[in-house]
């Protein structure tokens, strides 16, 4: 399974990010990942800058995690620009605050808006999809999550980002998830969870069988691309937590094979 690239959210590690970008970056390309997911939001300078680093790293760009303010008619051309200059393929939706789709009417509006958006970024050459937040599987409308409403209404080339450690913060399991939507997950989170420790718990110190996840993810979902992620601080070293997380999760793609 050497084909599956496993790269970083920038997120796990914000804060150097944020104050020494050149040094961060380097640091996680000495760690062994292949690559870095940005988020919009962690884009402050102009983005070729942030492409010059990636390639003098030897790292890729395996995506851009975009809010829902980013794909507005008025946001979105300069939401692709950002992702062009920074060698993005995918252009992913973070997540749709739950008071916007409180109603049928409200969820209807704000698909058929997602729908614009999708025909919008593909036509400029990207994948799109749509990552979860545990509020995707906890609000319900019209009898069903939020989470399946985008996926039940949406076509089978909008990318399911599933966000493991969100949905199994919500109760949800990842492989009947990648069961019940097969062949729209390129790009998985991996990102650890136990109701123990929340999201805490390190990779591998948490409720999940990475092994049976990963082979599903590959099999079913068909994934290509994993992102290691995590969000909440706690007393550990987050350059530790990144490089144990590489490791193990190079462990269970060999148990997974």
């Amino acid at each position: 399974m050497d084909q599956v690239r496993v790269g970083l959210q920038i997120h796990s590690l914000r804060e150097d990010f944020a104050e020494k970008p050149a040094e961060t970056l380097a640091r996680i390309a000495e760690m062994g990942y292949e690559g870095v997911e940005f988020t919009l939001g962690s884009i402050k300078r102009d983005p070729a800058y942030f492409r010059e680093l990636l390639t003098a790293n030897g790292l890729a760009c395996f995506g851009c995690l975009t809010g829902w303010q980013d794909v507005q008619p008025e946001s979105i051309a300069a939401t692709i620009a950002c992702n062009r200059a920074l060698g993005s393929p995918f252009i992913v939706i973070g997540s749709v605050p739950a008071k916007l789709v409180a109603t049928p009417g409200e969820v209807d509006d704000v698909l058929a808006l997602m729908v614009r958006a999708q025909r919008t970024i593909q036509a400029e050459g990207f994948a799109t999809g749509y990552h979860n937040h545990d509020s995707d599987f906890f609000h319900v409308v019209g009898g069903k999550t939020f989470f399946e409403q985008v996926f039940d209404r949406t076509s089978e080339d909008f990318v399911m980002l599933l966000d493991t450690g969100n949905a199994l913060a919500a109760g949800f399991e990842s492989i009947p998830l990648l069961e019940k939507y097969p062949h729209r997950s390129p790009f998985l989170h991996i990102k650890g969870y136990s109701q123990a420790q929340g999201y805490l718990a390190y990779i591998g110190e948490d409720d999940f069988d990475w092994p049976a996840v990963i082979r599903c993810a590959i099999a079913t979902g068909g994934a290509r691309t994993f992102s290691v992620e995590f969000g909440a601080r706690g007393d550990y070293d987050p350059y530790e937590r990144a490089q144990t997380s590489l490791n193990r999760v190079r462990s269970y793609l060999e148990a997974a094979q």
